[in-house]
């Protein structure tokens, strides 16, 4: 059978305008028709991969990276794929885009035809089966090393499966998060079996006396927080961990010696702060076969410098004595993801009267707002902050900020609010009358859009990144993956467009619930807070209450003064006259 035609393709790819600088495609054709042949493919093959390459994002870098696999592949089951038109088509789509995708597949071709052949695009794979098949993985020997290895093999094959999903549209978002926070907690889950095996072993079981002369075996537990515990991680999240136990009372049963006595015993606290050292090196170190999930401790009680675990007790006691809105936040969306659950489900009951008030809680909204505009002076601060889709406004953060800030003021007296997911949380505020329907809708269709756009960026080179790129070249590529191109080129002003839409309905509704007005807020406060002072005569007081519009100014400044100072009997302490005059601006505005 006759070969393709070379001029005929180089004059179809020079046509297209796809490719800026086509000098180095003759060569790359001749390549990738020589190694073609060898793997025995059939002989449209080329003409095919070359129409197919200029739909997508990147034609030059889809084949370049084809010819690298048909270079470095010799599986034939994998070559049984490219000749499948569909086939090629979504793995042409890959290599034009992701390169972190495409150096998975070079890296483990295997783990690519059990994803096409075994699984399937449309086929979704539970927590449950996770576990079973990482467990398989590992084996039952206490062997660090294999578990080292056996992890991060297990990571990158998810990794694949999940990223090749949403690139080509098989998985929504909401799919796409959950099965990365599904193998973090899989991995993180496997991680704690392995090492108290190692840790049991070498220094026996953990026990204490509750009381009333009974032992119980200690317990250790992983918290997992932020993005983990909402079960909405991102491709290349850390992972928010605290470490948890039982009891810091009693020590380890020992091993059994030659002689028949027992040694080895350590005190509890250290048996679990070794259990913790140990599963955050086993996830967080970097080997020749690359890293689990990259380990962050710092929500922990006193950041970087507390300690590794904690018992169940001190935590009680730290977070009922010292604890800050900051870690109220951050325990809102705990959740056990390793270990013995039911302690850290315990541990999450003991925090509800800390995280959730029966109060209605306006101070933690103050200060979550002062936390949202240091954050904006960083970001507005750096160059990049200008184009980050998570801390830039109207970005990703400031819809988390605007969720929790609601459920931490109304989650005490409404249990129904509270939830770790940023979707799911969003519909019940509206639900129950927190939110408007549009103000719900508009939050929703922001967080996907902005958390799409995220997972886009991060694909390409598996960067920690929510910046977008500063190049015309990437951005137009990065067009083109979330959907907008024209005449097959991204159609970067178009998706530009669309980025606006989407933060711009982000900030109205920030704004409006953390009372930002385009008036300096000193200016509002200066026209206003004379009434809620001591210093206006009654006649003054009516007057300017008339000014305002009140039609019974004098009921109306009665009203006022009832809110500044409380009833006769009894008076508001100074600090709730403070926040008075902190709000009375905007409060007579809206009156």
């Amino acid at each position: 059978m006759p070969g393709p035609d070379p001029k005929k393709l180089e004059r179809l790819i020079t046509s297209s305008g796809r490719i800026k600088d086509p000098g180095p495609i003759p060569g790359v054709l001749e390549s990738m028709a020589d190694h073609a042949s060898r793997r025995g493919l059939p002989n449209g093959f080329i003409e095919h991969a070359v129409n197919e390459a200029l739909s997508t994002a990147d034609p030059e870098a889809a084949l370049n990276r084809l010819v690298r696999i048909l270079v470095m592949i010799e599986d034939p089951a994998f070559h049984s794929l490219l000749e499948d038109p569909d086939g090629l088509k979504s793995l042409l789509a890959i290599l034009g885009y992701s390169n972190y995708l495409s150096s998975l597949i070079l890296r483990s071709p295997a783990d690519y035809v059990w994803l096409m052949r075994d699984v399937g695009l449309s086929g979704k794979r539970t927590l449950a089966m996770m576990q079973k098949e990482l467990a398989g993985a590992m084996g039952s020997s206490a062997d660090m090393e294999g578990a080292t290895r056996a992890l991060r093999r297990n990571k990158y094959r998810e990794m694949l499966r999940i990223g090749v999903r949403d690139l080509l549209g098989a998985a929504t978002l909401v799919e796409t998060v959950h099965d990365i926070s599904n193998l973090a907690e899989a991995s993180i889950d496997g991680a704690v079996t392995r090492v108290t095996d190692i840790l049991r072993e070498k220094h026996g079981t953990p026990v204490y006396d509750p009381g009333g002369n009974i032992t119980r075996p200690g317990k250790f537990s992983v918290l997992g927080l932020g993005k983990l515990g909402g079960e909405e991680l991102n491709y290349s999240s850390d992972v928010d961990l605290l470490y948890v136990y039982s009891s810091h009372e009693g020590a380890t049963t020992g091993r059994l010696s030659a002689s028949g006595g027992y040694r080895d015993s350590i005190d509890n606290h250290r048996f679990f702060v070794k259990t913790g050292e140990m599963v955050t090196k086993l996830l967080n170190d970097r080997t020749e076969d690359g890293f689990v999930f990259r380990v962050d401790l710092r929500l922990r009680p006193e950041g970087e410098s507390g300690e590794i675990a904690y018992s169940l007790a001190s935590l009680e006691v730290y977070y009922q004595s010292w604890g800050r809105t900051t870690d109220r936040l951050a325990l809102l969306k705990a959740k056990p993801v390793g270990g013995f659950r039911r302690l850290g489900e315990e541990f999450i009951g003991l925090m509800e009267p800390f995280v959730y008030r029966k109060h209605l809680d306006y101070s933690a909204l103050e200060e979550v707002g002062a936390l949202k505009e240091k954050i904006d002076i960083h970001t507005g601060a750096a160059r990049e902050g200008i184009n980050d889709v998570k801390l830039g406004r109207g970005g990703i953060r400031e819809i988390e900020f605007l969720v929790q800030s609601l459920q931490l003021i109304n989650g005490g007296r409404n249990p129904v609010i509270r939830g770790r997911n940023t979707l799911q949380s969003i519909d019940r505020l509206m639900r129950n009358g927190y939110l408007t329907e549009r103000d719900a809708e508009s939050l929703s269709s922001a967080y996907i859009f902005l958390r799409t756009v995220e997972h886009r960026v991060q694909l390409v080179e598996e960067r920690q990144t929510h910046t977008l790129p500063a190049n015309q070249e990437s951005l137009e590529k990065l067009a083109f993956a979330m959907g907008y191109s024209r005449e097959g080129v991204g159609d970067w002003k178009s998706f530009e467009h669309a980025l606006g839409k989407f933060t711009g309905m982000v900030q109205d509704s920030f704004d409006r619930l953390f009372f930002r007005s385009k008036v300096p807020f000193t200016e509002v406060f200066e026209e206003h807070v004379k009434l809620m002072s001591d210093d206006l005569s009654y006649e003054e007081a009516i007057t300017e209450m008339k000014s305002l519009g009140f039609t019974d100014p004098e009921t109306g400044y009665r009203n006022l003064l009832l809110l500044r100072d409380g009833p006769e009997f009894g008076h508001f302490p100074d600090s709730c006259r403070d926040l008075l005059r902190r709000i009375a601006p905007r409060l007579l505005d809206e009156l």
